[in-house]
């Protein structure tokens, strides 16, 4: 099954509130940090450490993804997820 960004998205910004974005943001940044994992992989630790369902941690990650950037804090970034899906 093929699935676009825009609808992985949706699923990030609507199963999710800011605060848990916010939570999911700040331990992948925290788990990059620490380089004890390539961030392709990710996904499962963040399933093992919130479990969460393989189809919300892949959707976080690559949400995630789309909007890494090291000046900008985890909130900033959940809050342009939202920017994102509207």
């Amino acid at each position: 099954m093929s699935v676009e960004f825009d609808e992985l998205n949706m699923i990030v910004t609507h199963e999710f509130d800011r605060e848990e974005l916010v939570e999911y943001f700040t331990y992948l940044d925290d788990l990059r940090n620490s380089g004890r994992t390539n961030m392709f992989g990710s996904s499962v630790d963040l399933r093992e450490e919130f479990e969460l369902k393989r189809g919300a941690a892949l959707a976080i990650v690559v949400a995630w993804m789309r909007t890494f950037s090291r000046s900008t804090s985890a909130r900033e970034r959940a809050d342009l997820c939202d920017l994102i899906a509207s």
